[in-house]
C-alpha cells in the first residue's frame, strides 16, 4: 500500500486555504495530516493536552469530531483542528527538519466527500492507543517526567483513554479528587456524556 507523504496534506490544504471550509472538509485534512506524521502525534497529543481546553474539547478533537457543536459552535471547532494541523506541522518541521521529508502510517485516508461518522472513525483509528502509551510512559518515569506531577494533565489523559475505550459515553468533564494516603497519586473522576461517573489514579 502506498504511504501518504506529509507533501500532500501541506499541498492538499494549501489548495483549500483560498476558500472556507466545512467543518466536515476540515475534519478530513487533518485526518490526511495525523496519517502522515505517526512518529510526531505522540509528542502532539502531550503538547495539547497539557493546555487550557476543556477535556470535552479535547475529546472531540481526539476522538469524537461528530460529536461537535457545529450548528452552534461551528467556528470554535474548525479553529481547533487548524490548531491541530498547526501543532502537528510545527512537531513534522521540528523533527525533520522539512516538513516534506517523512512518511507516516501507510492509511487509506478517507475520500473527500466522507461524512462526519465515517471522518470520527478514523480520526480513533489513528488516536489509537496513543493516550494509554502516553500516559503509562509518563507514569513510569515519574522520577524525571515533569508531567507526572500534572495530575490534571494525567487526569485529562485518562479521559482520552476511557472515551477511545468507549465513544459513545465519551468523557465531558473531569475533576481531581483526593490524594491516596502515602502516595503522590489522586483520584481521577470522570463525568460521561450520559453524566455516569467513572474513576481513574493518577
Amino acid at each position: 500500500m502506498k504511504r501518504v507523504c506529509v507533501l500532500l496534506p501541506l499541498v492538499f490544504v494549501s489548495v483549500l486555504a483560498g476558500r472556507p471550509m466545512s467543518y466536515e472538509q476540515k475534519v478530513y485534512s487533518t485526518n490526511i495530516i495525523i496519517a502522515s506524521a505517526e512518529h510526531v502525534f505522540p509528542q502532539v497529543i502531550r503538547k495539547i493536552v497539557r493546555e487550557n481546553q476543556s477535556i470535552e474539547e479535547l475529546v472531540i478533537m481526539f476522538v469524537v469530531p461528530e460529536k461537535a457543536n457545529i450548528e452552534n459552535e461551528l467556528l470554535k471547532y474548525l479553529d481547533n483542528e487548524t490548531d491541530l494541523q498547526n501543532d502537528i506541522t510545527a512537531a513534522l518541521t521540528h523533527v525533520d527538519n522539512s516538513a516534506t521529508s517523512s512518511e507516516g502510517n501507510p492509511l487509506t485516508v478517507d475520500p473527500p466527500n466522507s461524512n462526519l461518522i465515517t471522518l470520527g472513525q478514523t480520526r480513533r483509528y489513528l488516536t489509537s492507543d496513543i493516550p494509554q502509551r502516553l500516559f503509562d510512559t509518563i507514569e513510569s518515569n515519574r522520577t524525571h517526567d515533569e508531567d507526572y506531577k500534572n495530575k490534571h494533565m494525567m487526569c485529562r489523559l485518562k479521559g482520552l483513554v476511557k472515551s477511545l475505550i468507549s465513544p459513545n459515553r465519551y468523557i465531558k468533564e473531569y475533576a481531581l479528587g483526593d490524594t491516596l494516603p502515602s502516595s503522590d497519586q489522586v483520584y481521577c473522576h470522570l463525568t460521561t456524556i450520559l453524566n455516569d461517573i467513572e474513576w481513574a489514579i493518577v
